[in-house]
């Protein structure tokens, strides 16, 4: 059967569609995994407007702790950042900078 010879249907997939997908060999076991995952974001009892269940939005993930430290000058107040602690004088005034906490 050619894909030319396919009925188009808006309904539903007729028998002619469904035996053309037959013969690609496609292994319909891969797709349980998504229809199992779909279920489990869905928030049982609760419905939209059309009467369908809500699916949840992705959980918030929160914001990642920087690994920066902020050095502020204890006189100028230029502020720099490092990965590291550092002992740092300042090029402007010549005071060190000072960890802010």
């Amino acid at each position: 059967m050619d894909i030319a010879e396919v009925k188009p249907c808006l309904t539903k997939v007729i028998e002619e569609t469904k035996e053309l997908i037959k013969t690609w060999g496609i292994d319909e076991n891969v797709f349980d995994k998504a229809r199992i995952d779909f279920e489990r974001l869905q928030t049982k009892g609760t419905k939209d407007n059309n009467n369908n269940d809500k699916v949840r939005p992705p959980k918030k993930v929160g914001k990642k702790k920087s690994n920066s430290i902020k050095w502020v000058c204890s006189e100028c107040g230029t502020i720099i950042q490092s990965t590291e602690e550092v002992n740092v004088i300042c090029g402007d005034c010549g005071a060190t900078f000072e960890k802010e906490e």
